[in-house]
Order: C-alpha cells, then structure tokens, then sequence
C-alpha cells in the first residue's frame, strides 16, 4: 500500500482531526477562542462546578453522611471509576495514582502540575493554558482536596510567554 493511500484516509479539513476514518471534532477547545479565558467566562461555561460539589456549595468540609460534598475517599473512587488517565506516555490510571498518597504524612505535601511542554512537537500543555487555563486550576485544586495538600505549584515552561509577545 502506498504512503499517498494510508494518508489520504487520515485527511481533516479545519479544526477536525482525523483518526482512523472518523472525524472528531475538538472537545477541549470547544466554544474557546483564546479571548474568553477569565474566570467569569469559565463559571459561566459551568467551570468550577465539580469542584463546588466536591466541597459542598457553601465550601464547607464534607459531612460524615456526604451531603454537604465528597471526602476525599469518594473523590477518588470517583476518579477510578471514570477511568481517567495521565496525559502522559505511560496513560497510568489517575484514580489509582492519587490514592497512592498517603493520607498520614508527617511533612508537607506538595502538588506539581508538569506543564512543561517537554515531549517533541507537542502543543497540548500550551493550549489548555491559554484557551482553558482554569480547567488546570480547577483540576489542581481537586487533586490537592483528595490527597490533603495544601501547596500547589503548576511548572510551566518559559517559551510559553513568547506566545503572549
């Protein structure tokens, strides 16, 4: 079979992607143009909503009887039954990563989020930072409830102001 036939079944037109004859659409960009951003234009795309159901409407901590939010166990359990995935090469299970953690440390924990943009010809880390960047906090924020961390860092590479130059 000839190059010019393999890839002529992979061929997309605009924002679509082509995968193996079926053409999706963008699902993370969706309704973004990269000028709505701010925190107002997020909430009221329903951003922030998973994390107040976590916490509870009034941002309280969760009641023995789950009412008022989610513990930390059903976070995560949550996040395994989802079937959630790293972005990374490995697509190790989220859920089972986060219960990893032990819940008892003596120390400061930390969270880092890695938005380097390390891996070669890849553009997914600077994207979601500027097209949707309170998905990540929001993201953080939930990951840091459900192992009980306090500090939170997100690394982000210094190429990715050249973008707002």
């Amino acid at each position: 079979m000839s190059v010019e036939k393999i890839l002529s079944q992979f061929q997309a037109t605009g924002l679509q992607t082509c995968f193996h004859g079926r053409h999706i659409e963008p699902q993370i960009y969706k309704d973004l143009d990269g000028s709505n951003w701010r925190l107002k234009d997020y909430e009221a795309r329903g951003g922030y909503q998973a994390l107040r159901k976590i916490l509870g409407q009034d941002g309280a901590p969760p009641a023995e009887d789950g009412k008022s939010g989610m513990t930390q166990d059903q976070v995560i359990a949550t996040l395994k039954e989802s079937a959630l995935r790293g972005r990374g090469g490995a697509g190790f299970p989220t859920g089972l990563k986060w219960s990893f953690m032990p819940r008892q440390f003596p120390g400061q924990k930390y969270l880092v989020c890695n938005s380097d943009e390390g891996e070669p010809g890849t553009c997914k880390d600077r994207d979601i930072l500027m097209y949707n960047p309170h998905i990540v906090i929001e993201g953080m924020a939930i990951a840091a409830y459900a192992m009980g961390i306090t500090v939170g860092y997100n690394y982000i590479h210094g190429e990715i102001f050249d973008a707002y130059d």
